[in-house]
């Protein structure tokens, strides 16, 4: 548990600006399997949230035959990452930056997470209004590109624009495999219902 808390005030540190608190992490082959403990505390979050505003019966676990496509959403938001990333780095020359990067990339998912629920659950609940949710999601999606922008920039050391690049091409990644689950999912519901 310690571990686990080490690596997220080191992310929070990040996350407020202090880039140099990334020289903590645990940048070794056995911190970066352990980095996907991150799994273990962003899923329940989820799963919270959808408890807390009555979405539960929306996650694929919980779903009559959901548990392959529960999978499948775990490997399109941690696998997926980590094999485009390894080809990309290797294709771009950062290759030895590839551990350092995904180390962080996992345990700020979760800080991540946690810092959009907030916002998320004003707008899931409809709490606020629906110009000011969509002004509210478009600042989460800009402070994310941010912070991804910060990270790339700093552990791999690189260009503006390669830094640039691999943050908009990972957001598009990652709300692009959130449509095609999303379309698999309500496919697998018309098919059964």
């Amino acid at each position: 548990m310690t571990y686990i808390v080490y690596h997220l005030e080191l992310l929070w540190a990040f996350v407020r600006g202090k880039s140099d608190a990334l020289y903590g992490i645990d940048a070794t082959r056995r911190g970066f399997w352990r980095s996907f403990m991150a799994i273990l505390l962003v899923e329940p979050l989820g799963m919270f949230y959808a408890l807390l505003f009555g979405y539960l019966d929306e996650v694929l676990l919980f779903r009559s035959g959901g548990f392959p496509l529960y999978l499948l959403q775990l490997f399109l938001d941690w696998g997926l990452p980590a094999i485009l990333l390894f080809a990309l780095l290797n294709l771009l020359g950062y290759r030895d930056s590839y551990i350092p990067l995904m180390v962080s990339y996992n345990w700020l998912n979760v800080i991540m997470v946690v810092i959009t629920i907030l916002p998320g659950a004003l707008m899931t609940a409809h709490l606020i209004p629906v110009q000011l949710a969509v002004l509210l999601m478009l600042a989460i999606y800009g402070f994310a590109m941010w912070i991804a922008y910060r990270l790339y920039s700093f552990v791999l050391q690189c260009p503006p624009f390669t830094a640039l690049g691999l943050s908009i091409l990972m957001m598009i990644v990652g709300i692009a495999s959130a449509f095609w689950l999303q379309s698999i999912s309500h496919s697998l519901l018309v098919v059964s219902g």
